[in-house]
């Protein structure tokens, strides 16, 4: 038996097929009925739609075989999948790759095999359509042709449930949009409008402090309404693609000397002791506008959720490779299954700060897009009661 080689653009491969989210996932009518189809047209008992991954064959179809995957070891579609024919084995024992292959000497003993490979519109082979038999025959030129049209077929279904669950996706993001701005968005303007009505026609009967008091409240529904219609933009911009990503090369010292005033006002803001400090001579290329809203929301969380007189500290290291920022609070941190879902958008929710703060649960997953976009990843570490460390990391400049 000959074991097949990865293809030669196996990596790019691979991310073809992952980029379709199919394996795994029930069966479904289009795919079955074509799998009959090929069935009916090659008169064989068994055919598959098969999609090789890293470690074996899934059948996305099954028409006439109970399993659902074998070992890509021992799969004829890893060796069809090399080219762009259909790969026909008349008689199983007759061909060296094949003869003593656990398929054929065990169930479901194949001794006849016609796999057309299926292959992407940017030219990547998944998998295959076969066909199998357990006795030994071959295909009429217009028994293949069908087949490789059946195959071309499957590969329309893959792209319509690409763009279905791509739209779905899309969808989903729009709703949660909506839902941002109906409700989080809409909230501190309402507390605003609620305040300014307070307010209005009282001042002769109020102290100052009881004065200075609420334009504190002003402010802070302010800011919170600024900083949320700030990341739905940003959000907004880059899931259409209109953000403009402009990597250059950042000097880390004038990065934090330019952001500390705002940083350091918006903890004097809540009375948080805020500690800077940054390795000198550290230069990383990246996005100036992503990087500043990473690092601005990862300090805004941390201020939100630690109290009054707390300590809130920014880190700038680096090695060899890396640049790290590391945020560290003494706040109340996160349950286990909030960490769990943090940076996914359908199942995050915004939480009230130590004040009431409001905020719109996107600011978490932009940072992971953002970050992501340059290349590199967020980490949290949380534990409820102890606090919140969240660090990024980014590859350093060559």
């Amino acid at each position: 038996m000959q074991i097949s080689p990865p293809t030669e653009d196996e990596k790019n491969r691979i991310a073809a097929l992952y980029r379709y989210n199919i394996l795994d996932t029930e069966f479904e009518k289009s795919f079955d009925d074509i799998a009959k189809v090929a069935a009916g047209l090659c008169d064989t008992p068994i055919a598959l739609i098969s999609l090789v991954d890293p470690e074996r064959q899934w059948f996305k179809a099954a028409c006439g075989l109970g399993a659902r995957e074998t070992s890509r070891d021992i799969a004829f579609c890893s060796h069809a999948i090399h080219g762009k024919d259909v790969l026909i084995v008349p008689d199983t024992l007759e061909d060296s790759r094949f003869h003593d292959n656990p398929l054929v000497m065990g169930d479901p003993k194949i001794r006849f095999y016609a796999g057309a490979p299926l292959i992407t519109n940017d030219g990547y082979a998944l998998g295959t359509l076969c066909t199998i038999d357990r006795v030994p025959r071959t295909l009429s030129s217009e028994q293949v042709k069908g087949l490789s049209a059946l195959a071309r077929e499957v590969c329309v279904n893959l792209e319509l449930r690409l763009q279905a669950n791509t739209l779905k996706a899309i969808n989903e993001g729009k709703n949660r949009l909506f839902s941002v701005i109906a409700h989080d968005l809409r909230s501190p303007l309402l507390s605003l409008n609620s305040i300014v009505d307070h307010l209005e026609g009282g001042f002769d009967d109020m102290s100052k402090d009881e004065i200075l008091k609420w334009l504190k409240h002003i402010k802070t529904s302010a800011n919170t309404s600024l900083k949320i219609a700030d990341n739905l933009l940003k959000w907004a911009c880059f899931e259409d693609g209109s953000f403009h990503f402009d990597p250059k090369e950042i000097d880390m010292d004038v990065f934090t000397d330019e952001i500390r005033p705002v940083l350091e006002g918006n903890a004097k803001s809540k009375e948080i002791h805020l500690n800077i400090q940054s390795e000198a001579g550290i230069k990383v290329v990246a996005d100036q506008t992503m990087l500043h809203s990473i690092v601005q929301n990862l300090i805004s969380n941390a201020i939100k959720f630690t109290p009054k007189e707390g300590l809130v500290s920014l880190k700038v290291s680096a090695d060899e490779n890396s640049l790290f920022i590391e945020i560290v609070d003494t706040g109340c941190g996160m349950a286990s299954k909030t960490l769990k879902n943090l940076f996914d958008i359908e199942k995050t929710y915004s939480a009230e700060g130590t004040d009431g703060e409001k905020g719109s649960g996107l600011g978490l997953s932009l940072c992971k897009q953002f970050a992501e976009k340059m290349s590199g990843k967020i980490e949290i570490d949380s534990q409820e009661g102890e606090g919140t460390v969240a660090k990024l990391t980014l590859p350093l400049s060559n």
